[in-house]
């Protein structure tokens, strides 16, 4: 069955209640270009293995979704198990073989294991723990980095390696980081740092009630120094007092971060209530408040 779309479910049942033989047997079922998501693609192989379909396979009632969006069912006389939890399953017993191989086997093994993983429908965070499992192996970490996507949030020291890993083969992948100073205090934060291109978003551990307040973001401050940014943004200001901002921005300025622009080091109005951090090879004047400056259109904060 060609171009299946979201919402035929129903449909396919009775398409295939119809063509099916008098013993309900059928060589295999497949579906080319399959819009159905897993949900639907669940209630399908149990509506059709209650009405007595089978396919000429053994073992277990599956379904396998191929990575060019192929889909085929397997009816077996075993009930369906193409839960989240039957699909954890198989990826974990990937990733256990993945620790166990050495890099022959792995080598030798790799097409297959691409398949396998496609097979299992592996998430995003299934090709991460891949990549875990090998870090070393630049192969897996290309394959999460494109499953992956754009954005990515910071907040365990898993997260913090598996971004590592990723940034050199997505440099312009978008990351927030919200996660205690313990979690920051890595290698890791220095490499992120290094190769990462694209907008990069902290939510400062000071922001948050269980730190209390020392001083802003001194420990984070390192890894950034030396480094260029297009811009900084605090989308939050009012959390912080205008001494704070002040502060943030000399601190900033003295430990070496630049952002593009000219003119003295300052603090902006940006957009949406935010604003923003000009830092400069110039130091901030006595007073940053100071209204003769401009840049671009945008007023003083």
């Amino acid at each position: 069955m060609w171009d299946v779309e979201p919402g035929s479910r129903e449909a396919i049942v009775r398409v295939i209640r119809t063509v099916a033989p008098d013993t309900k047997r059928l060589g295999g079922i497949r579906l080319p270009d399959c819009g159905l998501g897993d949900d639907e693609l669940r209630q399908l192989l149990e509506e059709l293995h209650q009405s007595g379909i089978r396919t000429h396979d053994a073992d277990r009632t599956l379904c396998k979704r191929e990575a060019d969006g192929q889909v085929w069912l397997r009816l077996t006389d075993a009930p369906p198990g193409v839960g989240r939890q039957s699909i954890t399953m198989a990826v974990d017993q990937i990733l256990a073989h993945l620790q166990s191989i050495d890099d022959e086997v792995f080598e030798a093994e790799w097409p297959e294991l691409q398949n396998a993983m496609y097979h299992a429908r592996a998430s995003a965070r299934d090709w991460q723990d891949a990549m875990l499992c090998r870090p070393w192996e630049a192969r897996l970490a290309i394959k999460a980095a494109k499953f992956t996507g754009r954005e990515f949030m910071i907040k365990t020291g898993r997260d913090l390696a598996a971004v590592a890993l990723m940034l050199p083969h997505n440099g312009k992948l978008n990351v927030t980081v919200n996660s205690s100073l313990e979690v920051l205090d890595s290698p890791a934060w220095q490499q992120i740092a290094l190769h990462h291109h694209g907008e990069l978003n902290l939510k400062f551990p000071f922001f948050d009630d269980y730190c209390g307040h020392p001083d802003p973001c001194d420990d984070l401050l390192p890894p950034l120094v030396g480094s260029r940014y297009n811009q900084i943004s605090i989308m939050e200001p009012e959390l912080l007092e205008v001494e704070e901002q002040r502060r943030l921005l000399a601190l900033l300025h003295e430990s070496g971060v630049r952002t593009d622009g000219s003119g003295v080091t300052r603090i902006m109005c940006g957009y949406d209530d935010d604003i923003r951090l000009m830092i400069t090879d110039e130091p901030p004047p006595a007073s940053d408040l100071d209204p003769s400056i401009k840049n671009d259109g945008c007023c003083l904060c």
